[in-house]
């Protein structure tokens, strides 16, 4: 475990979203966001959720997976009260030049599309992917596929429009994917550690948690999918009943 405490603050970089708060330090010379556990909005045995340990697990198992993702280090952090937290140092990909454009921001750019650049409906999402130019639609859309199936793995509930993208280098005309991010939303993060005992030890409880939810973010007909419905389709009732 790295003790950050004693780290170099950069106080002219700050970061958004709702998963916890964030600053950006130097560590080892490289500038990294550290992330720290949110108080949990479900669960009432944790004091913190366990985000910090998800967003790290997650991003090792997709680059396992042969999918780019940031680099992540797990770590403490002691804050000004004396308080030690677990957090998650990101080492900051948009550094020399990069900016991330969120798919949100590119979708909005995308004049065709019906809805605004964070609506989640498949179809629209995949319209957005193809009239994009910045990257060839066909390895966007390879790169969403395979996103949206290790998000399945893991149990992802929360890959919207804001937190996967592209890397763009205004200067050189250049642009890339974005490696894989903001994973915290993996591996039931909110779950303390008498309540994963409990689900090990009832294989109903872990049915329900591989075919009934979590659900993705991302809808169709109306509706949030149901990862194993949308991937098995048929085969589903099947499979989650054996």
């Amino acid at each position: 475990m790295i003790d950050f405490t004693q780290c170099e603050v950069n106080k002219f970089r700050a970061y958004g979203g709702a998963n916890g708060n964030k600053i950006n330090i130097r560590y080892q010379g490289e500038g990294y966001m550290l992330k720290f556990p949110p108080v949990p909005t479900r669960s009432k045995t944790i004091s913190y959720t366990n985000s910090c340990i998800s967003e790290y697990l997650a991003c090792h198992i997709f680059e396992l997976l042969g999918i780019k993702a940031q680099e992540t280090l797990l770590g403490t952090y002691t804050d000004q009260r004396g308080r030690e937290k677990l957090v998650v140092a990101c080492k900051d990909f948009t550094e020399g030049g990069k900016r991330l454009m969120e798919f949100a921001q590119l979708k909005n750019a995308c004049i065709n599309s019906e809805q605004s650049g964070y609506g989640t409906d498949l179809r629209d999402i995949l319209q957005a992917i193809e009239e994009q130019t910045l990257i060839p639609a066909g390895q966007l859309k390879a790169h969403f596929w395979d996103m949206f199936i290790a998000d399945a793995l893991l149990g992802n509930f929360d890959r919207h429009n804001g937190n996967w993208g592209i890397l763009v280098d205004e200067e050189n005309q250049a642009a890339e994917i974005a490696p894989v991010y903001d994973c915290g939303s993996c591996l039931y993060p909110q779950l303390g550690a008498h309540e994963m005992q409990a689900v090990l030890d009832d294989e109903r409880e872990i049915k329900r948690r591989i075919y009934e939810y979590p659900t993705s973010a991302i809808m169709n007909g109306g509706a949030k999918i149901s990862y194993p419905r949308f991937i098995f389709g048929q085969w589903y009732v099947a499979i989650a009943f054996i």
